[in-house]
């Protein structure tokens, strides 16, 4: 169960304009990921290549147990946001209780506008594999990749 607290202020603005919601949600029965909200006071107007700290309204914990399958949230850009999210992709850890922000940049030469409660991106929540680490001196096995990094399967 994931569960979410709202700000003041995703409260204030919920009881100030009618229909505004800052619960995550689905835009669709088919979306992977959980859309968040810009959840400001009034407009935000970017100017080229500034930087903004967005607050979405809520606290996201996803409440991870011992003996559970650990869940991590991945915060991504909405395909349809004409915005950068400052480092790409954040990690939602199963322990962070605190209010969830998204960094965007404005890569444009035009000045971008936020409105309150627009979408500005999305959580989609999956497992992750937990494991201890065994230092070797070598692989026992050699893939066929091997060390090949970057470019190394071809174009």
């Amino acid at each position: 169960m994931i569960k979410i607290k709202k700000t003041d202020n995703a409260i204030y603005l919920e009881e100030q304009i009618k229909g505004l919601d800052f619960t995550p949600q689905r835009a669709t029965s088919g979306s992977a990921g959980y859309d968040v909200k810009a959840c400001i006071n009034e407009e935000i107007y970017l100017q080229p290549n500034e930087v903004y700290k967005f607050p979405t309204g809520v606290h996201i914990w996803i409440s991870y147990r011992t003996g559970d399958p650990m869940v991590v949230g991945l915060i991504f850009p909405r395909s349809s946001t004409n915005l950068k999210l400052k480092n790409t992709i954040g990690v939602l850890d199963s322990d962070y209780q605190g209010e969830l922000f998204l960094n965007y940049k404005n890569e444009e030469n035009k000045v971008k506008t936020v409105c309150p409660g627009d979408r500005i991106g999305q959580v989609v929540f999956t497992y992750v594999y937990i494991d201890d680490f065994m230092i070797v001196d070598s692989f026992s096995t050699r893939t066929c990749r091997g060390t090949g990094g970057f470019g190394s399967t071809g174009l």
